[in-house]
């Protein structure tokens, strides 16, 4: 069978929301990918500004907890535990220690080959599913840095019908392509129809702006919102209407009373 598409997954929630005479009233629910080193909490603190501007347009943000902890700028090999329901899954370790630092995947260099290998990635992903099994449906997915690259991944698992839970739109701030070289093939393997937004500082020097156009090039009609500043998810007023008109702009789509989101903001 054909895998299902973002197309399939909006005409879905239409037909739902339809149903219920809800879709102009509804707002959006949007899973939050935190970087490396940073944790659920964090994230959710440092989102504060951006969720405070689109509080009209997304109603919830949920900032799971990545799996891997990061001790002394090692990360370790075994995933922290999951919760069991029905405790909260969305930031089970960073509520009670606000200073763990986390990684949604285990970094390995062979020294033989220098190959990349992301060990752990399919832990990750089953984390995201259960927070999104147990805490409701979402309909779009924001990452940042080493959370964009996921996000990114993400997308590739949905088209193929790989991923157990269906969203309809990706926020990709400071991100880059996977440096492993199996999960780069399935970024690869075909272009990503998923609407996405790509947030890149021209004067990031931690992800640099060409990794993230890596990124970028990987969808078939990505947003690119460029602002001056470094490795950080702006928010500024003047940075405000990027992120707006993303979102209203696939909101009309999802409605089909627009046509496809225009190839730059």
């Amino acid at each position: 069978p054909r895998p299902p598409s973002p197309s399939d997954f909006f005409q879905k929630i239409k037909r739902k929301r339809k149903r219920k005479n809800m879709m102009s009233a509804r707002k959006l629910r949007v899973l939050c990918l935190h970087g490396y080193t940073q944790n659920g909490s964090q994230f959710r603190k440092r989102l504060g500004s951006l969720r405070s501007a689109l509080s009209s347009q997304v109603d919830e943000w949920v900032c799971p907890d990545a799996p891997f902890a990061v001790v002394d700028g090692v990360t370790q090999s075994t995933p922290l535990s999951a919760p069991s329901p029905p405790l909260s899954v969305i930031v089970p370790h960073s509520t009670e220690n606000s200073d763990i630092q986390l990684s949604w995947t285990n970094v390995h260099t062979d020294p033989e080959t220098n190959l990349v290998h992301y060990h752990g990635w399919q832990t990750a992903v089953q984390r995201l599913e259960a927070v999104v099994r147990e805490s409701g449906p979402v309909d779009g997915v924001l990452g940042f840095s080493q959370g964009a690259m996921m996000g990114g991944l993400l997308c590739a698992l949905q088209e193929s019908g790989e991923l157990g839970f269906g969203f309809g739109f990706a926020l990709l701030c400071g991100g880059f392509p996977p440096r492993d070289v199996d999960l780069f093939a399935r970024l690869a393997a075909r272009p990503l129809s998923t609407p996405s937004l790509h947030v890149i500082g021209e004067d990031d020097k931690m992800v640099t702006p060409d990794k993230s156009r890596l990124l970028c090039d990987r969808f078939v009609s990505p947003r690119v919102y460029a602002h001056p500043g470094g490795h950080y998810l702006p928010a500024r007023r003047h940075d405000i209407p990027a992120y707006q008109k993303f979102i209203e702009s696939v909101v009309r789509s999802s409605q089909g009373s627009a046509a496809a989101p225009q190839a730059r903001i």
